[in-house]
């Protein structure tokens, strides 16, 4: 029984957002949840993490290619349990 528990508090913290929200950030179930403005500053915070400096072109297309990227395997994760959904652009 303590097992169980274990398990699904594991399960449950594993599907928790930075913020608190529902799905993992860049997860099927974040890209549903979550607003565009409230997806680029998460995006914006990974480019800074690599280096990008705010304001330059080179964090624009940083941000541009993490949400692209995560979008992809976001819907690569649906599609192979064929669920259709539909994510924010």
């Amino acid at each position: 029984m303590k097992a169980l528990v274990f398990l699904m508090s594991v399960s449950v913290l594993a599907c928790c957002a930075e913020d608190g929200g529902m799905g993992r950030e860049g997860s099927p179930v974040w890209f549903m949840r979550t607003a565009p403005a409230e997806q680029a500053a998460y995006f914006k915070k990974v480019c800074s993490s690599y280096g990008y400096t705010e304001g330059t072109s080179e964090m624009t297309s940083c941000v541009s290619a993490e949400a692209r990227t995560a979008k992809t395997n976001a819907t690569s994760i649906l599609a192979q349990d064929n669920i259709a959904v539909n994510v924010y652009n």
